[in-house]
């Protein structure tokens, strides 16, 4: 053969792999971009959140929102459905997306028995830390991975010490959750007769007055793949409470906005939003 045509077969052997090359890297990224467009929201939460554990409770925004929801929690406990005095009675607490036990924490003092569920297998690793650091118990305090929204995790948490409860709270939380009115029914089901569900979150922007969060600045925020709504109306939550089968539904508005960085929108306005179910 020619020192041309060897040449030749030479340049075209190494190009050839060069397009090979860039095929199977074109490939690979659609690839991973298929499997991160079809994992599911809960999905894209349970990982969210695992990155953030250890973190999370220690941005200076979320530290001044927490006091002010810790605030609120413990100057109206009674709302909450805490009797005025329980005496020796039993009250049990579910914290659903329950974080590092923050709220838990709070509200310890005010009843026996606590449970935390979360996506995230890490935030459950803290909340379980942070009961131990109080002296809680497992028996006490006990937090478990799980999501009552799949049908495979919801059938593993069965067992009664997971139903009964006298208030189920889920905070700043409902935004991350698509089907939200499937997720306040499924509250409703695991609380006793006379039992309080609240719900802490966002008023949508459209009646806070605030700015929503601006389409062209959400990359900035790393969790902006995990949040379904940009909170709620007054009138959306009193309607998924009472399709729940909930009664006394009431929204209150915190007194003061909360403070948040410009990327979200700046300061927005919180809301708790109690219902209770029908004693038997």
């Amino acid at each position: 053969m020619s020192s041309t045509g060897s040449r030749f077969h030479t340049s075209f052997a190494w190009g050839f792999l060069a397009i090979i090359t860039v095929l199977v890297g074109l490939y690979a990224k659609v690839a991973f971009v298929n499997t991160e467009s079809h994992k599911s929201l809960g999905q894209h939460n349970a990982e969210h959140f695992d990155n953030v554990a250890s973190s999370a409770y220690e941005v200076e925004w979320v530290r001044k929102l927490a006091k002010q929801i810790t605030a609120f929690l413990q100057e109206n406990t009674e709302w909450l459905g805490v009797p005025a005095e329980s005496g020796d009675c039993e009250l049990k607490l579910l914290d659903y997306a329950c974080g590092n036990g923050i709220y838990s924490k709070v509200l310890a003092p005010y009843v026996t028995k606590l449970r935390g569920i979360d996506i995230s297998g890490r935030m459950i690793e803290e909340y379980n830390a942070t009961a131990q650091s109080v002296g809680l118990s497992p028996e006490q305090m006990r937090g478990v991975q799980g999501d009552l929204l799949d049908d495979e995790s919801a059938a593993k948490l069965q067992d009664p010490e997971f139903f009964g409860f006298d208030i189920v709270i889920m905070s700043m939380a409902l935004h991350h959750v698509e089907d939200t009115g499937k997720m306040i029914r499924k509250f409703a089901e695991r609380l006793a007769p006379g039992g309080t569900v609240l719900i802490i979150d966002w008023v949508t922007p459209s009646e806070s007055g605030c700015r929503s969060m601006p389409l062209h600045g959400r990359e900035k925020i790393p969790m902006r793949h995990t949040i379904a709504h940009m909170g709620f109306t007054k009138q959306e939550m009193l309607d998924m409470l009472s399709h729940a089968g909930l009664v006394d539904g009431e929204v209150k508005w915190l007194n003061e906005r909360s403070e948040m960085p410009e990327d979200f929108g700046g300061p927005q306005q919180l809301f708790f939003a109690r219902a209770k179910k029908p004693s038997a």
